[in-house]
């Protein structure tokens, strides 16, 4: 199966799960991030700001913030390049490319070392092969920037193998609500 035919399975799949079942998983792979020794240990952590078929970041940017680590998420600058921009508590947020919410403004940009990455997927498996939305945002980004490299995906949209390329970056690690998978 191509990626692209695989990007329209998994579109189907999301939007077959139930908002209770996406509520529940959220919140069980944000406490068990939360709760990770890669986020206790990190002074910055990248992370997505999560649209509705993505597994919720918002208590993991609440939490960062709240322990005055360094947050730093998307921002789209042209097609498939992206930058990491600081985040903080006074930060406005407006729809930006393909309607994702990212910072306004910021003056703050990160390039090299963060100490951990939160990256979504469409799909993800066990062994850190990532499908993603298809931009190539993500990969180019972290071709860029050393940092632990966390997936959050639904159990529900794990794959058994995922077809990769060249340039397709594996994550180091993979939580889904039944916890963490390792490569």
């Amino acid at each position: 199966m191509t990626k692209k035919e695989m990007r329209a399975l998994f579109r189907e799949k999301a939007a077959a799960l139930s908002g209770e079942y996406k509520k529940e998983a959220s919140m069980k792979i944000q406490e068990i991030f939360l709760n990770s020794e890669e986020f206790l240990s990190a002074e910055s952590v990248f992370v997505y700001i999560s649209s509705d078929n993505e597994p919720s970041t918002v208590e993991i940017i609440k939490e960062a913030l709240a322990l005055g680590k360094r947050v730093y998420v998307p921002k789209c600058i042209k097609k498939g390049i992206m930058e990491a921009v600081r985040l903080t508590n006074e930060t406005v947020l407006v729809e930006g490319y393909m309607g994702l919410k990212e910072p306004e403004f910021s003056k703050e940009t990160v390039r090299g070392n963060i100490d951990v990455s939160v990256i979504p997927c469409m799909s993800c498996s066990a062994d850190g092969k990532r499908l993603g939305h298809g931009g190539g945002f993500y990969d180019r980004f972290l071709f860029f920037n050393e940092t632990k490299k966390i997936c959050l995906c639904f159990g529900k949209m794990l794959s058994l193998d995922i077809e990769v390329e060249e340039h397709d970056i594996p994550m180091d690690t993979v939580i889904t609500e039944d916890g963490f998978i390792c490569n």
